[in-house]
């Protein structure tokens, strides 16, 4: 068992309101380019930064006229906003629960089935993990604990651990004396043993290097551009690597390929509650306003989001 030593903080609302700045502006470079990791790699996404003139990404991404990144998803239903092993456990839900369930009665099959999917490890606990952390600044062991709880509805082995190391890394950065520190609070909430802690060694392992992303594509090579074991990897890999500096960060994340939106959403994040600036470059653009695919509501407002996160941490704190 893990000991927290972290002393208990109160909630900061500037950190949760720079901690979402710097997630919605680190996921809107990546999402353009998430089709193109998909299904060119790399390469693929190299080469679009370089025609659009835009690399090193610094900034939001460019639109090339008449390439794939052009086009609009369309997403008429929040169960169709889901993917992988979020839908799959949906899936499972819908097919076996009791139809009474939604009002308060048992489910009537066991709830560990949904996560018996053939997405389990992939990233989806991880990229709506690190919120845990925010609600709970100087408790890492309880912000990994609410993630796991999270992740286990559709998630199951590396795909809880990286989960709950982005939740307890979130948590532990407030308290900790520098990112080194908080990375290895961090680390001891999950099995030292586990591939999701030898992802979070190697990614600071290259940070600074070179050819770091060479290196990280090499060692993941095979895996899918959506499993959480790379993805985690990369995501330390960007914050260790980036001097502080959030422009170098997220331009690197998403640069670097693989889930593009999602580690450019974990990163910017994190780095709003390291405290770095993020340049007004980055939050212009969407103006304090946020379009999501929730069931009641197209849009949010970045106050709001922040009021509401503060008011969760604030109930946790009691």
């Amino acid at each position: 068992m893990s000991i927290d030593v972290h002393r208990t903080m109160r909630i900061d609302p500037r950190r949760v309101r720079s901690a979402w700045a710097g997630r919605i502006s680190g996921c809107l470079p990546g999402k353009p380019l998430q089709g193109l990791s998909f299904q060119q790699g790399l390469r693929g996404v190299q080469e679009y930064l370089r025609t659009a003139g835009a690399a090193p990404l610094h900034n939001c991404v460019p639109m090339v006229e008449g390439t794939v990144v052009a086009r609009a998803w369309l997403r008429l239903l929040p169960a169709g906003s889901t993917w992988t092993a979020e839908r799959a456990a949906y899936r499972t839900l819908l097919t076996n629960m009791d139809e009474q369930f939604v009002n308060g009665e048992d489910a009537g099959f066991d709830l560990a089935e949904c996560s018996d999917n053939e997405y389990q490890e992939w990233i989806g606990a991880q990229i709506r993990a690190d919120l845990y952390g925010w609600v709970c600044p100087g408790r890492p062991r309880v912000a990994a604990s609410l993630a796991r709880r999270d992740a286990s509805l559709s998630h199951r082995g590396e795909g809880v651990h990286a989960a709950a190391f982005i939740a307890a890394l979130a948590a532990a950065i407030p308290s900790s004396d520098g990112l080194g520190a908080a990375v290895d609070s961090a680390l001891r909430e999950i099995p030292g043993d586990s591939l999701a802690a030898d992802a979070v060694r190697f990614g600071r392992s290259v940070a600074g290097l070179p050819h770091a992303v060479t290196c990280l594509h090499r060692k993941y090579a095979g895996l899918s551009p959506v499993h959480a074991i790379n993805n985690l990897a990369l995501v330390v890999w960007a914050i260790c690597s980036c001097g502080g500096d959030f422009s170098t960060a997220i331009g690197e994340a998403v640069s670097a390929g693989w889930d593009t939106d999602c580690n450019g959403a974990t990163v910017g994040g994190l780095c709003g509650l390291m405290g770095m600036t993020i340049a007004d470059r980055w939050t212009v653009p969407w103006n304090g306003r946020v379009g999501v695919g929730l069931a009641g509501h197209s849009e949010l407002r970045l106050d709001d989001l922040v009021d509401r996160t503060v008011a969760v941490a604030r109930r946790l704190e009691s």
